[in-house]
């Protein structure tokens, strides 16, 4: 009757592994989606201008008159707080869009990778903007910046003086954005969590911008290359490219991962069943 028992229960246990399996499997299939690749040859990169409107927050000094003495003492050093807009303009190449047999609207959208120069490029995971191109000739996209939070989406904080590297980059595809709304902190109140992209990458447009020290208003245009089929040296083309962070995880990945689900509830089960058919064993001996 016990030898039953234990065969019923294996039948069941194996059942149960199998619809496992089978369930991953599915899961698999539906996470594994194309992503984005730059060919060895890719397009050439978007063709970009740049304008900074700099316009500072000043705060003068403040002072005090001593009603005894008479003399007048600084109370507050005062600050100058640098505050503008770098305002990106892309122009857009002719591309009809059209849907995919999946239902994806294919189009061309830009992603931007922006870093500061005290990081390296591996230390940017994912894109801070994605955007489709317009209906009109150029698409233009704006990043506000300052010292301190503004609630407003790519902004970017920062201090006088600072130089920030950005890399723009054209994909004939479709990307699907994640945002996670979170309280205004460290000058940020939108922040991307897990978006989807899918598509085929031209080259980088790289260019620099250094924030003004001065405590006056100016407009600067910095120099923009012009466009070109070859990608900065520290980012060349592979499907594994770590530069290029918009690659999405192989299915091998996920097979692992799932394996590894699978061994992690399976162990458990086998060693209980075992440790069961001891103690029976024992006690029928007894």
């Amino acid at each position: 009757m016990e030898e039953k028992i234990m065969s019923d229960f294996c039948k069941k246990f194996a059942l149960l592994l199998v619809f496992t399996l089978v369930s991953s499997s599915l899961f698999l299939v539906g996470s594994c989606i194309a992503p984005v690749t730059t060919p060895t040859n890719p397009s050439p990169s978007p063709e970009v201008s740049v304008e900074i409107q700099h316009n500072p927050l000043v705060i003068p000094p403040t002072y005090t008159t001593n009603p005894y003495t008479g003399e007048t003492q600084q109370t507050s050093p005062g600050s100058i707080d640098p505050m503008g807009n770098i305002t990106v303009t892309i122009k857009n190449r002719p591309f009809n869009a059209y849907t995919d047999k999946n239902g994806n609207i294919i189009n061309v959208y830009y992603v931007f990778f922006i870093k500061p120069e005290t990081q390296t490029w591996d230390q940017t995971s994912s894109p801070q903007c994605a955007e489709y191109q317009s209906n009109s000739d150029d698409t233009t996209i704006t990043f506000p910046y300052s010292t301190y939070g503004l609630k407003k989406p790519y902004h970017i904080q920062v201090h006088k003086g600072m130089v920030w590297t950005f890399r723009v980059q054209a994909v004939t595809g479709y990307f699907t954005p994640g945002y996670e709304k979170i309280p205004p902190y460290g000058g940020f109140d939108v922040v991307y969590v897990d978006p989807v992209y899918e598509g085929e990458g031209s080259a980088f447009t790289e260019f620099t911008i250094t924030i003004s020290n001065s405590d006056k208003p100016s407009t600067s245009k910095p120099p923009v290359p012009s466009p070109s089929n070859t990608l900065s040296a520290s980012s060349t083309p592979t499907t594994s490219d770590p530069y290029n962070p918009l690659q999405q995880k192989p299915w091998s990945s996920y097979l692992i991962i799932i394996l590894v689900a699978v061994c992690i509830i399976t162990i458990p089960i086998v060693i209980v069943t075992y440790i069961n058919k001891q103690r029976k064993n024992s006690f029928k001996s007894t």
